[in-house]
């Protein structure tokens, strides 16, 4: 009984009643609700026949036709713009609509729609909604600068979706499955809808950036102008939480910005991106200190990688870099860039360096066109652009086959003052070559070059235009618009420019350290990529399905890993000191990994805690693992250190195997003093060998007989913490749990629970196993959360510290 069903239901639909001010002549789809379905109304146009049915408890997506009988008065309905897929938060599944969309224009006979507000909707009931606070910051999320068209493709160029058509395999596809992934962030919400072979025009590609479309007036011409960026979704994030580079070459903040220009019935447009330095580094922590992550050698693969994948997109290009060389926290970024160019020395992408700050030292903005873009016209004008002539059957008389990437530390503020000004010197060249006159429309200054002080009103327009991408990005990056958007707009920063510069500098302090992890977390979630999200519905069961099969489409391999843990008592190593003993174990067969964890390498006296551990230490102790290894007669390369006062952990493999080592990353934990000191915790490595993921944790945990308590609660603070982000409410990136393999190691401090002098006799007596009985920590093992899932090899010598 349907009515009967609605009396029970809570007062939910009830938010389903709210009027939307877009007109409504916009609404083109319907969703009606029943207790145990959803039912979607297809646009006219897009040519769909049926309804689409989703099963509110199966998840089981169809199309069914005629129209269902429940929908005659028995059903909850009101109108939507767009369906976008369907979104897992925590454990359960949503709907995801859109509710509210602006018109920014169009683009050939294609509207193109800004979302302005969206509806989560749950799949199924709950009388205490734990995901309230999820879908409330997703929904804000949803109305940060995200862009949708039912008959263009915002996700690839005018020239890729030109490319397109010339394919058999793409032209007559629906634009979701053409589209291009890097930039087509509901994807991986629509794959429960589209693994059930539910017809690709449901969907509606979604793409985050920026979009202005407005047609102008110049000498007497007719002008279309758009700009059009394309935040990736590959390696998406905020500022402090996503830098630099993955294995997979994919960087942050990566954006595609194209502008268009249509004059009478001639369609040009020229792309150039930005991205972060391809560079394994980050920033953490109050002061914001950029470290590199990860050994030289061990960057190049990704590093390349990035290349590769550019040259694939764009053809050749030229990396501008406008990072500061005197800077300390920009010094090692540079080095570390121009150390891969060297490495590498591409073919198809030259390096330039351009330090911006030093450039433009008092004010001085009109040389970024004197020197820079004076520099890179000719570059630009062999990379070239799309010309296309428009019609039924559009003929393509130029296209772009190279491209301008830009960098500096954010790619926010310096990078887009560069770009606007890259924009201009190439909508010159367009402009020109549909016979108008550039010196009425841009201006010249003495080197022949854009003048940043032009008063026409299209190039002003243009130059706000940038002005506002630059914010918009940045706000979706950083949280609060550009700090150099004064500079785009006029060509100078200005007193209330530098004002406005320090206000948002303190903002963005403010958004980065209290505001972007939960903001991380919805774009995870939106990508289906949260740590803290359960696999449900359709994609479960393929999923269950596929790990039943696994020995069908795997391979293994044996792989042999060597940990040795060493509590040096905070003495230095002599000059002669060598680890042969311990690295030439297995001659046998020589480990394909080695794991040292060491612990108190200085005295944990007050000054030590404070100071840390030397660097100095460090690469003295990697030196003398390197002279044992080379011993081997085997390559080793060393893949990271990590260390925090007394501890360190450093890891080694053979040279052969480096390629498939992957996803590297350190953590430490401190315990000590409530967590405030690391005179005692882990230092915690972890990564993947081909699709093994592994964990080690070299553990200094409280000494003493009777703090038994303390050190139990150390190992579970470990476990929980090793891994997660530094942030207001932190973010998994990784649990122990999680991986195939964990090691748990190093000076654990458990005792045995006899007296001295039992030991003694027991150990003259040669009997381990009643030594064994009284180990504290064997005696713990089941009553520890999470120590009862490692096992331990059997123990044959005497104990060591006290009684040997």
């Amino acid at each position: 009984n349907c009515d009967q069903a609605h009396q029970n239901r809570r007062p939910y639909f009830l938010l389903y009643l709210f009027s939307s001010n877009m007109q409504s002549s916009h609404f083109k789809w319907r969703l009606h609700a029943t207790p145990q379905h959803y039912y979607i109304t297809p646009r006219e146009e897009t040519g769909l026949q049926n309804y689409l049915q989703i099963n509110r408890k199966t998840h089981m997506c169809r199309e069914i036709c005629p129209e269902p009988k429940v929908l005659k008065g028995h059903a909850i309905t009101f109108d939507i713009v767009a369906f976008l897929g369907i979104v897992k938060i925590l454990n359960s599944a949503h709907i995801l609509v859109v509710r509210e969309a602006s018109l920014v224009g169009m683009i050939d006979d294609a509207e193109i729609y800004k979302i302005e507000a969206v509806e989560v909707e749950p799949l199924q009931q709950r009388e205490v909604d734990p995901t309230h606070t999820y879908v409330s910051n997703l929904k804000k999320l949803m109305t940060s600068g995200f862009y949708f068209a039912f008959h263009y493709d915002l996700t690839c160029s005018r020239q890729r979706n030109w490319a397109k058509t010339l394919r058999a395999d793409l032209c007559d596809k629906p634009i979701s499955e053409t589209a291009e992934e890097r930039y087509f962030w509901n994807k991986a919400i629509y794959d429960d809808v589209h693994i059930q072979g539910v017809d690709s025009r449901w969907l509606v590609p979604i793409i985050q950036g920026y979009i202005w479309i407005k047609e102008y007036h110049v000498e007497g011409n007719r002008l279309t102008y758009v700009l059009i960026s394309r935040r990736s979704c590959q390696r998406v994030g905020t500022r402090f939480i996503v830098r630099g580079v993955d294995d997979k070459g994919q960087v942050g903040n990566f954006v595609e910005t194209e502008q268009m220009v249509k004059v009478k019935s001639t369609w040009f447009s020229h792309c150039q991106i930005r991205g972060s330095a391809p560079i394994f580094w980050q920033q953490k922590g109050i002061s914001q200190q950029v470290s590199i992550t990860r050994e030289k050698d061990l960057g190049t693969p990704a590093f390349a990688k990035h290349l590769e994948d550019l040259s694939a997109h764009y053809g050749e290009g030229i990396f501008i870099n406008l990072l500061s060389k005197s800077k300390q926290n920009e010094k090692a970024l540079t080095a570390a860039l121009e150390d891969q160019f060297r490495i590498l020395n591409p073919k198809n992408f030259k390096y330039r360096f351009f330090d911006f700050h030093s450039q433009v030292k008092s004010q001085h903005y009109e040389t970024i066109n004197s020197t820079l873009i004076n520099d890179l016209r000719k570059t630009l004008a062999n990379f070239g652009y799309y010309v296309e002539e428009y019609g039924q059957q559009p003929n393509i008389t130029q296209i772009q086959d190279g491209v301008i990437r830009t960098n500096c530390l954010d790619c926010l503020d310096r990078t887009n003052v560069v770009q606007s000004r890259v924009a201009i010197q190439v909508l010159k060249f367009q402009l020109k070559s549909v016979g108008i006159n550039n010196l009425a429309i841009i201006g010249e200054d003495v080197s022949g070059t854009p003048y940043v002080g032009s008063v026409h009103p299209f190039i002003d327009n243009v130059k706000n235009i940038w002005a506002d991408n630059g914010d918009a990005l940045s706000r979706q990056y950083a949280g609060t618009g550009s700090t150099t958007a004064n500079v785009t707009r006029t060509g100078k920063q200005g007193f209330l420019g530098i004002l406005h510069h320090g206000i948002k500098a303190i903002n963005r302090f403010y958004v980065n350290n209290f505001e972007d992890s939960q903001k991380q977390e919805c774009i995870d979630i939106l990508l289906n990529k949260h740590s803290k999200t359960t696999s449900v519905g359709i994609s479960a069961k393929v999923k269950e399905k596929l790990k039943a099969r696994e020995k069908d489409f795997c391979r293994k391999k044996n792989a042999v890993v060597q940990l040795v843990t060493w509590n040096c008592a905070g003495n230095a190593p002599p000059q002669n000191l060598n680890l042969d003993s311990l690295v030439l174990l297995n001659q046998q067969r020589y480990p394909d990994i080695y794991i040292f964890g060491f612990q108190e390498l200085v005295d944990l006296n007050a000054k030590n805690v404070i100071k840390g551990t030397n660097a100095d230490d460090v690469a003295l102790w990697n030196r003398i693992i390197e002279t044992s290894l080379k011993k081997t007669g085997k390559e080793y390369t060393k893949i990271q250190s990590k260390n925090m006062v007394g501890c360190m952990i450093t890891m080694f493999v053979k040279s052969k195997l480096k390629s498939h080592v992957h996803n590297i990353e350190v953590d430490r934990i401190k315990t000590g003093f409530g967590g405030n000191v690391g005179n005692k915790g882990a230092v915690c490595i972890r990564f993947d060998i081909y699709d093994t993921s592994i964990c080690a944790i070299n553990a200094h945990l409280e000494s003493g007989k009777s703090k038994v308590e303390i050190r139990n609660n150390q190992f579970i603070e470990i476990f929980k913490k090793a891994f997660v982000k530094e942030s207001s409410n932190g973010k998994f990136d990784y649990s122990v749990e999680d991986h195939d393999i964990a090691f748990f190691f190093g000076d654990l401090n458990y005792r045995i629970s006899l007296s001295y002098d039992e030991c003694l006799a027991y150990i003259k007596l040669g009997k381990l196993d009643q030594l064994l009985r009284n180990d504290q920590l064997n005696c713990l093992r089941n009553k520890i959360v999470h120590l009862n899932t490692f096992q331990e090899g059997q123990i044959t010598f005497n104990p060591t510290y006290k009684y040997d």
